[in-house]
């Protein structure tokens, strides 16, 4: 084993990497600065390599990912992670089969050197000294199905801490994260439901926009949502209706159907 200095660690993107690379790539040395108490920089190759420089990305994305390294006809989402003893190149190397691979392998190292992710937010390890590097070393996984994730009902009161429908955009940051970092790429979302319909059907004569809250001002943060959502690489499923139409939807439509 061999060690390098947290204190000199720099986090590498490949030379066309993609918005969702950069993103988490921000938002690890964001947390990796407050882990080791100096700001840790995000720069793009090509670069001279450095003691604890490493490098996340994909085949797709990233010149200096070493041949060979993930498997022929990888799945979505699929990650390898090698430590190397050379200086010539990456200290750690985080290769994922396509840039949600490379979200998913930066994470998965992260938790291996003392980083926690939960719904409630983070732990934060305190790293000084040396950075230890196991050459030779690799580890990687293969999610066994394409779309893992989850179901956030925002259209009830009630508490804060377990109602999304009084969450605000702080609450749904902090809910992203957690899923782009625990490697989840899915969720059912449920968007202000009257102001869709209202967009959708003008002519719907009666058609209430009054839900939870004043549905327009909750349409502009769900569009903040969406936005952030999928800059982590989050897909999202709508739902618009619960089995049915309001009945001056179906007056102007008499044959809409579910």
């Amino acid at each position: 084993t061999t060690t390098a200095g947290w204190r000199s660690l720099r986090l590498v993107a490949g030379a066309t990497a993609s918005s969702l690379e950069r993103t988490v790539l921000a938002d690890a040395a964001g947390l990796f600065s407050r882990a080791i108490g100096v700001p840790v920089p995000v720069v793009s190759e090509p670069v001279a390599w450095g003691p604890s420089d490493v490098l996340a990305g994909c085949p797709q994305t990233t010149r200096a990912m070493p041949e060979g390294l993930l498997p022929v006809g990888g799945r979505p989402g699929q990650y390898v992670v090698r430590a190397a003893s050379s200086t010539d190149g990456p200290r750690v190397t985080i290769a994922g089969v396509d840039p949600e691979g490379a979200r998913n392998g930066l994470y998965a190292w992260m938790e291996r050197v003392g980083f926690g992710f939960f719904r409630d937010g983070e732990v934060v390890p305190a790293l000084a000294g040396a950075m230890p590097i196991d050459e030779g070393v690799s580890f990687g996984a293969t999610p066994a199905f394409r779309w893992r994730g989850d179901m956030i009902w925002d259209n009830y009161l009630g508490p804060r801490r377990f109602c999304a429908a009084a969450w605000t955009e702080a609450e749904w940051e902090r809910a992203l994260l957690f899923m782009a970092r625990r490697g989840l790429n899915f969720l059912e979302f449920y968007p202000p439901l009257e102001h869709v319909l209202a967009l959708a059907f003008p002519k719907a004569v009666g058609l209430s926009e009054g839900a939870v809250w004043k549905a327009s001002v909750k349409h502009a943060l769900a569009a903040r949502v969406l936005e952030r959502g999928r800059a982590l690489g989050i897909r999202f499923m709508y739902v618009l209706n619960y089995g049915f139409f309001p009945e001056p939807v179906r007056a102007l439509y008499p044959a809409l159907e579910w």
